[in-house]
């Protein structure tokens, strides 16, 4: 029997799915939120000071958080010993 590829939409929505529920559980709140709009995970990506206002932040502690999280991210995948080493 010839099984079909997935479609590229049902890959790209298990694709982010696995990556909220990742950025959910390595990150607080604030972190994945800033996250998920800057890298257009929920949607067209915007900008860290667009990101700030849908928010309510000012620019500044938008960019507190994004860098919390990214180094929080680096941790993680250099925690598991899943992750690929380059």
């Amino acid at each position: 029997m010839n099984a079909m590829a997935p479609s590229p939409t049902l890959v790209r929505a298990e694709l982010d799915a696995a990556v909220a529920r990742y950025l959910s559980l390595a990150l607080d709140g604030a972190e994945a939120a800033v996250l998920r709009l800057t890298f257009g995970l929920d949607g067209p990506p915007c900008s860290l000071a667009a990101a700030a206002r849908r928010l309510g932040l000012r620019p500044a502690a938008a960019l507190r958080l994004q860098r919390r999280a990214m180094r929080a991210l680096r941790r993680a995948a250099l925690d598991d010993p899943e992750s690929p080493t380059i």
